[in-house]
């Protein structure tokens, strides 16, 4: 009964603790994002693609 009583405790201890989470984020992650382009045409003219960012 006493080692399930300090198992219990442990485990109640450990859930607890992982909760806490006061880490400081010193960076900002920002979404990627994705872009694919498909110029399937075999006699159609070449095609230009410009992004700015």
């Amino acid at each position: 009964m006493r080692k399930l009583a300090a198992l219990s405790a442990a485990l109640a201890g450990t859930l607890f603790l992982t909760g806490c989470d006061d880490e400081d984020k010193l960076y900002t992650i920002f979404p990627s994002g994705e872009l694919r382009v498909i110029h399937a045409s075999p006699d159609a003219p070449p095609v230009n693609i410009l992004l700015n960012g």
